[in-house]
């Protein structure tokens, strides 16, 4: 292995990008010679130069598959991402069941869904919120370009660690244990089919294999692992495989502006979500939309029919035994009850406190080290509670008007609100008082390319490649408000972003974005 030239890896590399799409940056390049001398320990009897020339000849399909399930990030767990369940359950769920009433027909599909977590999650979700599942038509695919994660995905059988943000309420109603192993019950378990997918290579639409007309698909945590070619690619065949109406899902790292032209970009119970416009529809909403069931049904929330009732009022939240920081089980993000058997639903107050309102909301005590209530500012961002996060600002403010940190953190929140203009006023505040930070100029990137102007979003990013030019690729960024964001995934990130700007690639470095 170590015997093994540089000019063999990125010969492997190149050959496994063009056959999947993933782009492996060079501090996992190790793990790609490791996996190649495994394969050509199987085939050529350990020599990588022999290995390579299979990969260019007949049945390289199969090597490079081979190849591809052994590079392939295939974490997953029950409910990941609490703020995106919490969407699905009160927002996106409601409005395709209201949307598909009379047909009774549901598409949704998991893409990328490794060993099956994700689709399961949402067969949960769908059991608790509609009782008379057995008189609908399903489609709940999930796919995956590896063969092996498929396989444990259809036995549905778990770990504890699969588990681990997963209320025992359900784990107890929905899985039955036998020697540490949960195994997922039915019928959910059997409303969820897979089958083998190459987002990056394989056909799609494609109506002959059920890969089209979906009402919801979640590719999330994917993107960010293919080339900037790919990845555009991918967004618009996915745009493709959506019905009118339909909604897709991705994670907040990969919500890169310029992949989603076609798209509405709502925000929508603490997060932005993308549309496929429906009938008449263009793909700007007007500003300040919530849902487009408001307009159809004069601001009543859908339903569709008598639901069980549960002491949070809405189905299921007995079972699912809690709620997130900051919002009651039954609380849509528009301050409204889901109505139970269509009951007009009933105004509730927010829960974000006012400035005066601070100790009985349950803060604790005022602090006097500003970066103590950035952290606490931080955490409240992170769970979409805005109004929260902007008050322990204001304390940290009053404390340090000049630490680049709370300005930073104003952007994001302003970010949150959809508030670009003020967005772009914090950071480039941020960015006079710390001209080198790299999430700084990453920020004003995202907001200049929401704000219409490419050009400056190309010397923001500039200005990012040229603040990480020499540092280690898995050196954490900033271990303060981003722990798990490396020098090589922000890079990365970079790249995604760049891709929708090509035109203005040669925006000079260092400019005033």
């Amino acid at each position: 292995m170590d015997g093994v030239p540089a000019p063999q890896v990125v010969a492997l590399a190149e050959r496994l990008q063009r056959f999947s799409g993933l782009r492996l940056p060079a501090y996992r390049h190790p793990e790609l010679l490791r996996a190649a001398s495994l394969l050509a320990r199987e085939h050529t009897g350990g020599d990588v130069d022999a290995l390579l020339e299979r990969l260019d000849g007949p049945g390289s399909h199969a090597l490079l598959q081979r190849l591809a399930e052994a590079m392939t990030v295939g974490e997953s767990y029950f409910f990941r991402d609490p703020v995106h369940f919490d969407l699905l359950r009160h927002e996106l769920l409601p409005e395709i069941l209201w949307r598909r009433r009379e047909q009774r027909t549901l598409r949704m599909w998991s893409a990328a869904c490794a060993t099956g977590e994700e689709p399961y999650s949402l067969a949960i979700l769908l059991h608790q919120l509609l009782p008379e599942a057995d008189r609908w038509t399903w489609r709940l695919l999930g796919t995956d370009v590896d063969r092996q994660a498929l396989a444990q995905a259809r036995e549905g059988r778990y770990r504890p660690w699969s588990l681990r943000q997963t209320p025992p309420e359900v784990v107890r109603a929905y899985f039955d244990v036998q020697e540490n192993i949960y195994r997922l019950r039915e019928p959910v378990r059997g409303w969820v089919t897979f089958q083998h997918l190459n987002l990056a290579a394989d056909r799609y639409p494609d109506p002959g294999r059920g890969l089209a007309d979906f009402d919801l698909i979640l590719c999330r945590n994917v993107l960010i692992y293919f080339d900037p070619e790919t990845a555009h690619r991918v967004v618009q065949r996915l745009y493709d495989c959506l019905a009118e109406g339909g909604w897709l899902l991705v994670s907040a790292v990969e919500a890169m502006p310029g992949y989603y032209h076609r798209f509405q970009r709502i925000r929508l119970g603490g997060a932005t979500v993308y549309r496929r416009p429906g009938p008449g529809e263009g793909p700007s909403p007007p500003a300040g939309i919530a849902t487009p069931w408001e307009r159809s049904t004069g601001g009543r929330a859908p339903w569709t029919g008598e639901q069980p009732t549960s002491p949070g009022g809405w189905p299921g939240v007995g079972a699912f035994g809690h709620a997130p920081p900051g919002r009651s089980w039954g609380q849509t993000g528009l301050g409204k009850v889901l109505p139970r058997g269509g009951s007009p639903p009933a105004e509730v107050p927010r829960s974000e406190p006012g400035p005066g309102r601070l100790e009985a909301a349950g803060c604790p005590e005022p602090v006097d080290d500003p970066h103590r209530a950035c952290d606490r500012a931080r955490d409240l961002a992170s769970q979409c509670r805005w109004q929260e996060a902007s008050h322990w600002l204001d304390r940290a403010e009053a404390l340090a008007p000049d630490l680049a940190r709370v300005h930073y953190w104003r952007g994001m929140v302003a970010q949150g609100m959809d508030d670009l203009p003020g967005a772009l006023a914090a950071l480039r505040r941020a960015r006079y008082l710390d001209p080198e930070a790299p999430l700084v100029h990453m920020a004003l990137a995202t907001v200049w390319h929401g704000l219409g102007d490419p050009i400056q979003a190309a010397r923001s990013l500039d200005n990012v490649e040229r603040l990480l030019r020499g540092r280690p690729l898995h050196q954490v960024v900033a271990p303060q408000d981003e722990p798990e964001l490396t020098v090589g995934v922000l890079r990365e990130l970079v790249a995604m972003q760049r891709h929708p700007l090509r035109g203005w690639a040669g925006a000079p470095a260092g400019g005033p974005g």
